[in-house]
């Protein structure tokens, strides 16, 4: 689905939408905390980007956080975020949130009450509710930076305030989805676990949906 998106882009050959290819350059674990447990967008995250991808070109930046770092932005506003440093590299930030923020940004794996009822929840396919939330987020914000990685690609609203093609089908993740139900997913018969793809290893995971154009509606893998 996002690469279908290069058919609507000014020449392009509707026929002949090329495969989008991902290698991992490199990864790099920060166990000193060299930038300390605060981080701010502004200063620190233009510094971690500089520094590791010295501007490369194609190269996309993804900033996973500790659990005890907290980021601005993250938690406060939303679970992941996805910006520019100087008008050329993207970077994307995912935040850990099984300290700072889970019950907002651990649903659909933990249960939220909502006046009488609880609004329907899941549980996570690898048992872990922090990490395959953060499966999600990162899911979404990469499908939003693809399609939009200067702000001057696909996206909904105002540049500053923009809804991308994942952010706008937030919380579905299967056909018959509704406010507060993620929609139709598969169930691991061994550990409960919900699920609606698999990985590397048979790993399972649950990725939300994204904007489908031509149906002007949200497309899931179930």
């Amino acid at each position: 689905m996002v690469e279908s998106y290069q058919a609507m882009l000014p020449g392009a050959k509707h026929d002949k939408v090329p495969k989008i290819i991902v290698n991992v350059a490199k990864q790099i674990n920060d166990t000193s905390y060299k930038y300390g447990r605060n981080l701010t967008i502004g200063d620190f995250i233009t510094e971690i980007v500089k520094e590791h991808t010295k501007e490369a070109k194609n190269m996309l930046p993804i900033i996973i956080t500790a659990k005890d770092v907290n980021m601005e932005g993250v938690c406060t506003k939303t679970c992941a975020y996805n910006g520019i440093v100087g008008n050329i590299t993207p970077y994307i930030i995912i935040g850990n949130p099984e300290l700072e923020c889970p019950r907002k940004c651990e649903w659909p794996f933990i249960q939220i009450d909502s006046g009488p009822k609880s609004i329907f929840f899941l549980q996570p396919p690898n048992m872990d509710k922090a990490a395959d939330a953060m499966v999600i987020a990162l899911a979404t914000t990469l499908a939003d930076t693809v399609t939009n990685p200067l702000n001057t690609g696909f996206y909904d609203g105002p540049p500053k305030n923009s809804i991308g093609v994942g952010t706008a089908c937030k919380a579905i993740f299967g056909s018959g989805a509704f406010p507060g139900n993620p929609g139709k997913v598969h169930i691991d018969a061994h550990t409960g676990g919900s699920f609606n793809a698999h990985g590397i290893k048979d790993q399972k995971f649950l990725l939300p949906a994204i904007w489908n154009p031509k149906t002007s509606s949200c497309w899931t893998l179930m």
